[in-house]
């Protein structure tokens, strides 16, 4: 790993985008030590995925509350809002599909991604967090992200996240599955990545303007888990296992779902993976009852256990 080789390339893709009349131009360092962790987590073949989103999207960083600034966007308000309180920061893939009910087809328009951090009462490590996390999400929307169902539908896909609507008798249906697990793969992926910045701060004369941003940051608790805090801890033990934290990430960035699922299939028992899957979703759900959240929390912990001990097997 050649780190001053990814720094040089970063320092490039951010002046390419950024100079000094731009408002974000003081969020350089932070941007720039975000992607060098993203090098350094993934490998140098996400360079050329992560120079193209980062020259298209659409970057908004402001000292005013996130509600305000998606206002009159296309972002569900809901996202904005967590269990734990306020989220400082939300992105969207802009694919926007829409229906003519008259004839019952299906229009589409693609907008360049958008990323959204507020900075009202949000410290150095959350906002890094929460910019990371949410150019995370965007990584994983640049291949097999979406597409037709017949004449009359679509389906999105943003990391396992999968999303359909179609339009028939007169109704839109829809179905939304994997949203949690997903969040909580991104969660993990984003604390790995901020332990590649942490050991930046053992890199010689790397330059100085990274060397100073570092020094703002607690870098103690800089990998700290943030978001999704009960799934997140149901799925540690998982994540824990390289078997599949190590093997998830290509398919995650080029919407290989498929192979995901076909291993975690594999490793424990046929069509397991959608079951473990929507159990997450089961954990956050609003209608969940107290028996159907136990069923669900429960199911994680046997399933993980079984990926384990059975992984271990092979």
């Amino acid at each position: 790993m050649d780190i001053y080789k990814y720094f040089n390339l970063i320092s490039k893709m951010t002046l390419e985008k950024y100079n000094d009349k731009n408002y974000l131009d003081k969020y350089i360092p932070m941007m720039q030590a975000s992607f060098l962790g993203f090098l350094c987590y993934y490998g140098e073949w996400i360079y050329p995925i992560l120079h193209n989103l980062f020259l298209e999207i659409e970057i908004f960083i402001e000292n005013r509350p996130l509600r305000e600034m998606v206002e009159n966007k296309n972002i569900d308000y809901g996202h904005i809002f967590c269990e734990d309180g306020f989220n400082p920061g939300i992105s969207s893939a802009n694919y926007f599909y829409d229906y003519n009910k008259q004839n019952g087809s299906c229009i589409f328009e693609q907008k360049p991604p958008e990323l959204f951090c507020s900075t009202v009462d949000v410290g150095e490590n959350d906002l890094l967090n929460t910019f990371t996390h949410e150019f995370n999400h965007l990584l994983k929307t640049r291949f097999r992200s979406h597409g037709k169902i017949g004449e009359n539908g679509y389906w999105l896909r943003d990391g396992l996240h999968y999303f359909t609507s179609y339009f028939q008798d007169g109704f839109i249906h829809e179905t939304d599955q994997f949203e949690v697990l997903d969040e909580c793969i991104n969660v993990f992926q984003t604390s790995d990545i901020m332990k590649k910045i942490r050991d930046l701060q053992t890199v010689e004369n790397l330059d100085f303007s990274i060397g100073q941003y570092l020094k703002k940051l607690d870098l103690d608790s800089l990998d700290e888990p943030l978001g999704y805090t009960l799934p997140a801890v149901m799925f540690h033990s998982l994540w824990e296992d390289t078997h599949f934290s190590e093997y998830v990430n290509k398919p995650l960035i080029y919407g290989n779902i498929e192979s995901i699922e076909e291993r975690f299939n594999q490793t424990v028992q046929d069509d397991l993976f959608a079951t473990y899957a929507d159990s997450f979703d089961e954990l956050e759900s609003l209608f969940a009852t107290e028996e159907s959240f136990s069923m669900a929390a429960e199911f994680i912990r046997d399933t993980t256990k079984l990926y384990r001990i059975k992984e271990k097997l092979l």
